[in-house]
C-alpha cells in the first residue's frame, strides 16, 4: 500500500508525466515484457509499464505514427525499479466530475480492491494539484452498474450451468438405471441357462444310464444267442449220429 502523499502525486504523474530516458538510448531487443501491462494512454497511444530494461524497471508510451495503426514507435521512456504508479491500480472504472468550487472530482480509482476519491484543482492551463488526500469512497457508478451486470451474468451462467449439470446427471442417471435394468435382464438369461446346462446334464446322465442298460441287455440276448448256437450245433451232432446208427441198424 502507497503513502497517502505520494497517491496523490500519482493522480498528477498520470496526467501529465515526464519522460526520464530517451527512447534512442535503448534497444528495444533488450526490453523484456514477459510481466508488462499495457493500457491505452490517448487516442494514438499505448502506455506499458512494468516491463524490464536491464534488469531495471522502465515504462514506455508507444505511438502510432499513421492512422492504420499498423506502425508504432517509442514515443517516451521511463525508469525507476520503485515506481510511483502501482501495477495494481484499477482506472478503468474511474469517473471525473466538475464540483461546483471548480475542482475536479476523480472517482472510482481502485487500489488493493478498495474504492479511492480525490479532488484535483486546475493551477494554469497546463498544471493540475490534488487538493487532498486520496479518500475511501463508494465505487463509481459505472463500477457499481458493470458489477451489476456481473453478477447478473455470473448468475445467468451459474443457473444455465446448474441447469445444464442437472441435464447431464439426469442424462447419466437414465443411462445408469438401463445399465441397471440390462444387468438384470443379463443375470436372469444367465441363471436360466445355468438351469438350462444342469437339466441337460441331467438328462444326458439318464440317456447315458439307458444306453448302458442297452448294451448290458444286447450283451446279454448276445450271450444266449451263443448258447443257442452250441446247443444246435450240439443237436445237430445228435442228430447226425442218430441217423448213422439207424442206417446201420438196417
Amino acid at each position: 500500500m502507497i503513502g497517502k502523499n505520494r497517491f496523490a502525486l500519482l493522480i498528477l504523474i498520470l496526467i501529465y508525466p515526464v519522460a526520464q530516458g530517451l527512447a534512442a538510448d535503448y534497444d528495444l531487443n533488450l526490453l523484456d515484457v514477459s510481466n508488462a501491462i499495457i493500457s491505452i494512454a490517448g487516442p494514438r497511444h499505448l502506455y506499458i509499464r512494468s516491463a524490464t530494461y536491464r534488469a531495471e524497471r522502465v515504462s514506455f508510451i508507444l505511438e502510432s505514427e499513421d492512422a492504420t495503426g499498423r506502425k508504432w514507435h517509442v514515443k517516451e521512456i521511463y525508469t525507476g525499479n520503485t515506481p510511483l504508479i502501482p501495477d495494481n491500480i484499477f482506472l478503468d472504472f474511474a469517473e471525473i466530475n466538475p464540483l461546483d468550487n471548480g475542482e475536479i472530482e476523480i472517482s472510482g480509482i481502485i487500489l488493493d480492491g478498495k474504492s479511492y476519491t480525490a479532488n484535483m484543482r486546475i493551477l494554469d492551463s497546463t498544471t493540475l494539484i490534488a487538493t487532498d488526500y486520496p479518500r475511501e469512497g463508494e465505487p463509481s457508478n459505472r463500477w457499481a452498474q458493470t458489477l451489476e451486470g456481473l453478477k447478473k451474468q455470473f448468475l445467468t451462467e451459474t443457473a444455465e450451468g446448474a441447469a445444464s449439470t442437472e441435464a447431464a446427471m439426469q442424462k447419466l442417471l437414465k443411462e445408469k438405471n438401463a445399465q441397471a435394468l440390462q444387468i438384470t435382464s443379463l443375470t436372469e438369461g444367465n441363471r436360466q441357462y445355468e438351469e438350462t446346462v444342469i437339466t441337460l446334464n441331467q438328462e444326458n446322465r439318464e440317456y447315458a444310464e439307458r444306453v448302458n442298460t442297452l448294451q448290458n441287455v444286447v450283451e446279454e440276448l448276445s450271450g444266449r444267442e451263443k448258447e443257442k448256437d452250441e446247443q444246435i450245433t450240439v443237436l445237430t451232432e445228435v442228430n447226425r449220429q442218430l441217423k448213422g446208427t439207424f442206417l446201420e441198424a438196417i
